[in-house]
């Protein structure tokens, strides 16, 4: 009896250590995940397509380009995000899950959509602004439309004022 107590206890102590593992393993796997999308190349590139696009859409911001990948540089780097984004990653995913999701961007697809990512969402973001920009004039009387509403419902809300009574 007591050995089946102790063998018992041992499977038990086992299992939640390698609970606790898995759950701290997450972050590892986190920052694996992130250095084999090559993340730091990626978030790169996808600032510096993001800022080209908005300079398209408004060329006087041309000769601050370098200013404004400076300020990006500062604050939107891997290094000064990578702690928070394994934060992110690690409360969503187990360890586990991230560990295949690092075996998948290994493969040759994988490889591909680490590759091709940062140009797709240049492209999306790109189709996104000409969809705003084509439907522009509906967006401005829609807000002209709903500004009116609004003012009519606050002077409706504010009691009648009274006429002063001459003295």
């Amino acid at each position: 009896m007591k050995n089946l107590f102790k063998t018992t206890l041992a499977i038990a102590t086992l299992g939640f250590s390698s609970l606790g593992f898995a759950a701290d393993s997450a972050p590892v796997e986190a920052a694996r995940l992130l250095d084999t999308l090559n993340l730091q190349r990626v978030l790169q590139e996808s600032i510096e397509t993001s800022l080209d696009a908005q300079i398209q859409r408004q060329p006087k911001l041309v000769p601050y380009r370098a200013v404004m990948l400076t300020f990006m540089a500062k604050y939107m780097s891997y290094e000064g995000l990578k702690d928070e984004l394994v934060d992110i990653y690690a409360k969503e995913f187990t360890g586990e899950e991230l560990a295949a999701l690092r075996e998948f961007y290994q493969t040759p697809v994988g490889r591909k959509a680490i590759e091709r990512l940062p140009a797709l969402m240049g492209q999306g973001m790109q189709m996104g602004q000409r969809r705003v920009q084509a439907h522009l004039g509906e967006l401005e009387d829609m807000i002209k439309a709903e500004t009116e509403r609004l003012q009519s419902q606050q002077q409706s809300q504010q009691p009648a004022q009274q006429p002063k009574k001459a003295k």
